[in-house]
């Protein structure tokens, strides 16, 4: 994807709150996936609950990504995958689908993100219609082999 190797500065923060703790992270994308790195914070003291981790949604498990602007608080991002095992392991990600803020200092770059990762998704399908992958098999080859050399063993024994 061509799209994204223009903008590899792009980086957009994240906050997600929850009663006890919040989960502050990046969204950044790459060549290949959609980097989001996070940690889980203690709301109450400020204390951090856990490390930094990192997790990879590639572009093919990537649904959608949509901005969703309000007037009187924070936008907020959503990301929608394809299944719910790219973001298992994000936390407060439910259904394959993950919401979470963005402050207005960062929409710009928000907007940035969003609009180049359609880009990235709308050429990587055109790409995908013009070269199709070729299609596989139902058997293949050494398994048909023995299976039919198997059938007609079976065979010459029910004539013999």
């Amino acid at each position: 994807m061509s799209a994204f190797q223009d903008y590899d500065t792009l980086i957009v923060p994240f906050e997600r709150s929850f009663m006890l703790y919040r989960v502050a992270g990046l969204i950044r994308a790459e060549a290949q996936g959609l980097t989001i790195e996070f940690q889980t914070v203690e709301n109450i003291l400020g204390l951090v609950r856990s490390r930094a981790r990192s997790l990879f949604v590639p572009y093919r498990d990537l649904v959608e990504l949509r901005l969703l602007p309000h007037r009187l608080r924070a936008a907020e991002l959503q990301i929608q995958t394809r299944n719910l095992q790219a973001l298992r392991k994000l936390p407060g990600s439910l259904q394959g689908r993950y919401l979470c803020r963005i402050r207005r200092r960062d929409l710009f770059q928000a907007e940035m993100l969003v609009s180049q990762i359609e880009l990235g998704l709308a050429q990587d399908r055109i790409q995908r219609l013009e070269n199709p992958e070729p299609e596989q098999p139902l058997l293949q080859e050494p398994l048909a082999r023995l299976i039919l050399k198997e059938a007609a063993a079976r065979l010459r024994n029910l004539l013999n």
